[in-house]
C-alpha cells in the first residue's frame, strides 16, 4: 500500500473516531464495498460512510457528500477533494472496479484499518 492511500486513510479515520469512536464496529467487512456508496443490506453494501449513514444512504436522498456532512457534521458538501483527501473515495473514476487499480488499494487500507482497530479493542 503506497503511504499516500495509508496517510489518506489515517485522516478519515481520525475524523470518524471525532464523531464516534466505535464506528469501526459497525462496519460488515464481508459486504464491504469501497465503491459503492450505496447502503444495500441485502448485497453488498457500501463503503464505510455508506454503512454509517445507512438512512442517508439507502434512501438515496442526496448526492455522496450530502451523507458524508451529516454523519461528520461537516460541510463536504461538494466538496470531493475533502472526501479524496480523507480516503473515503478516489478523485475521479478511472475504469476499475473495487477488485482491481487504486479502487482495491483504497479498500485494502481500510480493511486492514478496521482489523487492526478491532484487534486493538
Amino acid at each position: 500500500m503506497s503511504a499516500d492511500v495509508a496517510a489518506r486513510v489515517a485522516a478519515g479515520i481520525a475524523e470518524l473516531d471525532r464523531v464516534d469512536p466505535d464506528w469501526f464496529h459497525r462496519i460488515s467487512l464481508d459486504q464491504f464495498d469501497i465503491h459503492s456508496g450505496v447502503y444495500r443490506p441485502d448485497a453488498s453494501c457500501g463503503c464505510v460512510l455508506a454503512q454509517l449513514n445507512q438512512r442517508q444512504h439507502a434512501a438515496r436522498t442526496g448526492f455522496y457528500e450530502d451523507g458524508a456532512a451529516e454523519l461528520l457534521g461537516k460541510d463536504v458538501t461538494h466538496d470531493l477533494d475533502w472526501l479524496v483527501d480523507h480516503g473515503f473515495t478516489l478523485p475521479r473514476w478511472d475504469g476499475s472496479s473495487s477488485v482491481d487499480g487504486p479502487w482495491a488499494e483504497l479498500e485494502q487500507a481500510w480493511r486492514d484499518a478496521i482489523t487492526a482497530r478491532r484487534a486493538a479493542s
